[in-house]
């Protein structure tokens, strides 16, 4: 097993067959895949970031989730190839994520600012507990997008407008649609 408790830069692929766990708050950096070989991973309040440089690359976390993961990789694509959860905030400033048909639930927040999430027909789920969280996601088209707080407590706020091309469901929780805690009038 490992414990990784400081920032780690990894210059190819990250794998690994054994139970992996990020103690306190460190950043893990990887250049190339994510690939969980029969192995654990335990995300603490880690950030993940994927950073190469070109190319396809694959996120393969078959057995843990993420706490904060954030791509950074301009002019390339990383596929999922399994379910995705991320337990606080995913962040796409450069490259491509392509959920390859698999789901993705965020328990935090989403921006993209820079690169692109491929959804297809996936189903992105918003599961937060608690607090606000800011979904910012311009251009991005949602085929089908549910809402469901455990608790009912956590809130979700439009940075800017959200396109669905077939459903929203909030089971639980609350969707605020105003950045600005409704003082804008939309007539």
């Amino acid at each position: 097993s490992l414990t990784i408790s400081q920032d780690l830069n990894v210059a190819e692929n990250f794998s690994h067959a054994d139970a992996v766990t990020a103690a306190g708050t460190p950043t893990i950096t990887v250049a190339e895949d994510w690939q969980d070989i029969g192995g654990t991973f335990t995300p603490g309040n880690s950030t993940v970031i994927m950073s190469t440089a070109s190319g396809t690359n694959d996120i393969d976390i078959s057995s843990g989730s993420f706490y904060n993961l954030e791509i950074d990789a301009a002019g390339a694509n990383y596929l999922i190839y399994n379910y995705l959860n991320v337990d606080n905030n995913l962040t796409i400033t450069n490259g491509t994520l392509d959920l390859n048909g698999n789901d993705l639930d965020i328990a935090g927040g989403l921006t993209i600012s820079g690169g692109t999430l491929n959804i297809g027909a996936s189903l992105i789920t918003f599961d937060g507990s608690s607090g606000t969280h800011l979904i910012d996601a311009p251009g991005t088209v949602f085929p089908n997008i549910l809402f469901n707080s455990p608790t009912g407590n956590a809130t979700y706020r439009l940075n800017n407008n959200l396109s669905i091309s077939n459903d929203i469901t909030i089971t639980d929780g609350a969707l605020e649609l105003s950045p600005d805690n409704g003082t804008t009038n939309y007539a």
